[in-house]
This record gives structure tokens, C-alpha cells and sequence, in this order.
């Protein structure tokens, strides 16, 4: 009888550490998919600060329209910033289902 007991609380203590390992493993997922989020934000916005740089060159040298200097001088960053839009798309799509696949810890010292 205490045999079994004893074995039936190891299993939920199993189990139960087993749960907090999952969870632990996906809350660091999570925070890395928001590491990366985060880091191609920044990315972005030194492209965009890269665009507004060659604008005010463009403005000064009165060359603002000229088109074809625009976006020659443009094109670079505007890609990045499409490419780096797509990734962050598709990990924020990754961080939306982790985040539903969350599952509930049980407290096993309650009967």
C-alpha cells in the first residue's frame, strides 16, 4: 500500500516536472522569437534612417527630383526593408502559436 503510493506521487512529481520542462522550453522559444523580432526592428529602422540620410543628401544637392538618382539611391533599403518585413511576419506568426500552445502547470501538492 505505501509502495504504491509512494510510486503514484514519484509519477505525479514526473509528470509534473515533465510539464515544467515543456513550459520552460517553450517560454525560451518565445523569448527568442522576440529577440529576433526585436533585432530585425532595429534593423529596419537603421534602414529607414539610411533613407531619410540619402533623402536630405538628395534635398541639399537639389537632385531630389531626379528619379532615377532617388531610387538608385533608395532601392537598397526599401528591398531590406521589405525582406526584413516578410521575416518578421513570419516569426511573428511563429510567436502567435507558441503562445497558443501554452499549457497549464497543475499544483500536484494539492489533493
Amino acid at each position: 500500500m505505501v509502495d504504491n503510493n509512494l510510486t503514484g506521487i514519484f509519477n505525479k512529481v514526473k509528470m509534473a516536472t515533465q510539464q515544467v520542462a515543456d513550459a520552460t522550453v517553450r517560454q525560451a522559444k518565445i523569448a527568442r522569437l522576440r529577440f529576433d523580432l526585436m533585432a530585425l526592428h532595429s534593423e529596419k529602422a537603421k534602414h529607414l534612417q539610411n533613407i531619410g540620410s540619402h533623402l536630405l543628401s538628395l534635398y541639399k544637392q537639389q537632385a531630389f527630383f531626379d528619379q532615377a538618382k532617388l531610387f538608385a539611391e533608395l532601392d537598397p533599403d526599401i528591398m531590406a526593408i521589405e525582406s526584413l518585413d516578410k521575416r518578421a511576419e513570419a516569426i511573428e506568426a511563429q510567436l502567435q502559436a507558441h503562445q497558443a500552445d501554452e499549457i497549464e502547470v497543475k499544483d500536484i501538492t494539492k489533493y
